[in-house]
């Protein structure tokens, strides 16, 4: 019976030292099995914290594309206006440099006229006199 005793006291020995192995075990896979959750856990978040950062870089850098093309077809507009007023002035003085040209034009065709008429004058007093000299003589 001692040895009996001996026997069940070695098994139960073995039985605990195999429960404290298996239960080790058992709690290393365990915790490995905790830590790759963790890991799992971690990168998702990661993910998703990335996912809601790109998000807001995206609306930010719309609303400053909305931003920049509303300046540029402010901008855009301001010089269309700027580009019609060039031209309505150029148009404009072109229009006062044809008045100008045209009214100088009649000007000296006129003052052209009253100098022919005066050369005519004088040519007509010149024959004059001078058939009033050959006559005299």
């Amino acid at each position: 019976m001692s040895d009996l005793n001996h026997l069940m006291s070695s098994i139960a020995s073995i039985g605990g030292t195999i429960s404290v192995i298996y239960g080790a075990w058992f709690k290393i896979r365990k915790i490995q099995s905790n830590r790759r959750e963790t890991k799992e856990l971690e990168k998702a978040i990661i993910l998703q914290e990335a996912k809601e950062t790109a998000h807001k870089h995206k609306v930010a850098l719309e609303a400053k594309i909305t931003s920049l093309e509303k300046d540029l077809d402010a901008k855009f507009e301001s010089l269309s206006q700027k580009i019609t007023s060039v031209e309505e002035s150029i148009e404009k003085d072109l229009f006062h440099i044809k008045e100008s040209y045209a009214s100088e034009v009649k000007f000296l065709g006129s003052k052209i006229e009253e100098l022919k008429e005066d050369l005519r004058l004088q040519m007509s007093q010149i024959v004059t006199l001078v058939s009033k000299l050959i006559e005299k003589d």
